[in-house]
């Protein structure tokens, strides 16, 4: 049977699930098994040699292993600490070894793999998955998004800052949150957020950071039908997510909405906002730089609207799926001919 898979995250690559490095800058994506394993907390002091043999752990045993480290790094203390030092190089290295087996018997048995952005199809490329096997197919939005006409920023008004997504470390809020309060008080600024619910002790340490900052609005969740006008509302876009997004679809909408793009330069966003031309890239948790971004949008009334003339069409979804239906027809006449 002919078999296409289609990859929307760095799950299948990354034992952090977010691709970065530490926590703190971009991956190439290649598994490693010692590095893989110290970036999710196998000591350093602990050997190569150690950790490969380490790496062949039975499953059950690094599964309860797992079991005892979440339970005690959900408890208040020193002693996750000393758990994870204890417990991690039996739980780590086992999974790095069983992501790396997995991904390689995926690349094994698909006859393509479709990727929906450049630094996944590298990152497959580096774990020695054959090029002839991967397809690039990019994201593109419904065709039935109702562009709202922009409303364009008066000299009077504040600087309109709009965020969409979740309540999530990886998102970056409190970046957004922590570089606005660094503004100076001169600078007329509006952030409005619209957040779903993912992490509840984040939300609630977001608004308590928020306090009673009167610039800062945390709004209601968008329905997908009041999504066009909302960003049409917004004068940018603010995109600080912390980890290396496939999309985000959410710079497409923008950009549909004649919106521009304030983002961290990190993964799709950095394929997708071309930096001074229709958006600003940003290193990703660098406060100040994001602080400095704001305040150039909100005192330069002429940069924002290069940037929103600098906004290029739109992907559609039709041509995305007519992308994958010819993927899928030159599998099925590959199949044939081989039968």
């Amino acid at each position: 049977m002919a078999t296409v898979v289609t990859l929307h995250l760095p799950i299948p690559i990354c034992q952090r699930h977010t691709l970065m490095l530490y926590g703190q800058q971009a991956c190439d994506g290649k598994i490693e098994q010692v590095r893989c394993s110290q970036c999710c907390g196998v000591p350093k002091s602990l050997s190569a040699a150690a950790i490969n043999n380490l790496s062949h752990t039975p499953i059950p045993i690094s599964q309860m292993a797992r079991g005892l480290l979440r339970r005690f790094t959900s408890t208040p203390g020193t002693g996750g600490v000393i758990a994870e030092k204890l417990l991690s190089p039996f739980v780590v290295p086992t999974f790095v070894a069983a992501r790396q087996y997995g991904l390689q018997e995926m690349a094994k048995f698909a006859d393509r793999i479709v990727v929906v952005c450049e630094w996944l199809y590298e990152a497959l490329l580096a774990n020695g998955i054959p090029r002839e096997k991967l397809v690039l197919c990019r994201y593109g939005i419904p065709d039935s998004f109702q562009k709202a006409a922009p409303k364009l920023k008066q000299p009077s008004e504040p600087l309109r800052v709009g965020f969409l997504g979740r309540w999530s470390q990886d998102k970056g809020i409190h970046i957004l949150v922590e570089a606005l309060k660094c503004l100076p008080t001169d600078v007329s600024i509006e952030l409005t957020i619209h957040a779903v619910g993912d992490d509840e002790q984040y939300r609630k340490q977001i608004l308590a950071s928020i306090a009673n900052d009167n610039r800062i609005h945390v709004a209601q969740p968008l329905s997908r039908e009041d999504l066009p006008s909302a960003l049409a509302r917004f004068d940018v876009l603010a995109v600080p997510s912390q980890w290396l997004e496939t999309g985000p679809l959410v710079v497409l909408e923008a950009h549909a909405a004649a919106t521009p793009v304030l983002g961290s330069n990190l993964g799709g966003i950095a394929e997708l906002v071309r930096h001074g031309v229709d958006g600003l890239l940003i290193p990703p948790n660098d406060v100040r730089a994001w602080t400095d971004a704001i305040t150039r949008l909100a005192v330069d009334a002429n940069l924002l609207e290069r940037l929103r003339q600098g906004i290029r069409p739109v992907r559609s979804i039709t041509t995305e799926v007519a992308d994958i239906a010819a993927i899928y027809r030159s599998i099925s006449r590959s199949s044939l001919i081989h039968c």
